[in-house]
């Protein structure tokens, strides 16, 4: 099996499977998103994709992962990207007070629906 044929078989699970924990609620509503819960959800998708294909110890950091399964060709560059996004948007928002406004949640929910 390839780096993307694991990626997609991965996807196809995340995809088929709900995006959300009922005792927590849902990621994505129609007009918001929880930024943490989606960050949240980027870590364990990168995390059981890591621990699934490579056989060697998580980076320590979300971003490092990213960019190693990126490189290594287990994510498109694409959804990488949007994956970082997500990431970088709720660091902003737990680590230096961004009041996530209008743009920056359509930047948010684009970055969701595209990863």
């Amino acid at each position: 099996m390839t780096n993307f044929e694991y990626f997609i078989e991965d996807l196809d699970k995340f995809i088929h499977e709900p995006r959300f924990d009922y005792r927590a609620g849902p990621i994505l509503f129609e007009d918001t998103i929880d930024i943490e819960r989606a960050r949240q959800e980027v870590v364990r998708i990168c995390s059981e994709l890591w621990n699934g294909v490579t056989g060697r110890r998580l980076p320590p950091t979300i971003s490092k992962s990213i960019s190693d399964l990126r490189h290594e060709g287990y994510i498109p560059r694409h959804q990488a990207n949007m994956m970082l996004t997500i990431c970088n948007l709720r660091n902003l928002f737990v680590y230096e007070n961004l009041h996530i406004g209008q743009y920056e949640m359509m930047v948010a929910k684009g970055a969701w629906l595209w990863s």
